[in-house]
């Protein structure tokens, strides 16, 4: 198991930084040798793809300090059967799919609503509306693409699961909660019976721009795991409250 998970975006936030600061100080360069105040536009476009680059680390860096520390103290550890792999795939996928259609649905809704009402703001209300419609369908196929790749890599996932009071490492992903800005604000749990395995549920929300948005992730879990889950339960409290001060 590589203790850094994410690698990927670390290198690509290492090319937006070498990208932004280099359009950065060689538009500056520019503009001192030729006295056209031009370059100013990319300079600043420089910077900000150079400070998404910093963001990209930070926030990944410590997404990967989070699954190191799952990986050193899991409250639960064990590997799943193939057949509870497949039922845990397909539960996770179709709660993806849920949450994601939920959230286009939602902005869809408000790109026909101002395309329809755009005419009360609009000088041209035909092209307003055009662009709402525009945005509208750029949306749909951004969230189509987005989720059919976050639903090739759960079918592609690892059968191993690991919990603990940070976060989940299940189907090859980790989903933490254990970051400044997030927090549990669901936790349930359905006993393993003679008919088949326990399911545990959480989701946790994350602070984004647009607000907080929700994660649900399902973690199945063998009858001979049953005992630890009241444990568990009680070790992820501390989580489940949107304050937290670390």
């Amino acid at each position: 198991m590589p203790k850094n998970l994410y690698t990927k975006p670390l290198i690509v936030a290492v090319v937006l930084f070498i990208l932004g600061m280099s359009m950065l100080v060689g538009s500056l360069w520019l503009e001192v040798e030729t006295g056209d105040t031009g370059y100013f536009g990319i300079a600043t476009i420089g910077f900000m793809i150079g400070l998404s680059g910093i963001i990209t680390w930070i926030v990944y860096g410590k997404v990967n300090r989070q699954f190191r520390k799952t990986l050193a103290m899991p409250l639960l550890e064990y590997e799943l059967s193939a057949q509870a792999t497949k039922d845990v795939i397909e539960k996770n996928v179709k709660e993806l799919w849920s949450t994601n259609t939920a959230s286009l649905a939602l902005i869809v809704f408000f790109c026909v609503l101002f395309g329809i009402f755009g005419f009360v703001f609009a000088e041209d209300w035909g092209l307003f509306a055009m662009i709402c419609l525009g945005l509208a369908i750029f949306m749909t196929l951004a969230f189509w693409i987005i989720t059919t790749a976050r639903v090739n890599k759960l079918r592609h996932g690892s059968h191993r699961v690991i919990l603990s009071e940070r976060g989940v490492y299940v189907l090859g992903q980790y989903h933490s909660w254990g970051l400044k800005g997030s927090w549990i604000s669901d936790l349930h749990y359905t006993p393993a019976d003679q008919f088949g395995d326990g399911e545990l549920r959480i989701t946790y929300s994350v602070v984004t721009t647009a607000g907080p948005k929700d994660e649900t992730v399902i973690i199945l879990v063998p009858m001979e795991q049953d005992p630890k889950i009241p444990e568990i339960v009680e070790a992820l409290k501390p989580y489940q409250r949107l304050l937290r001060k670390k």
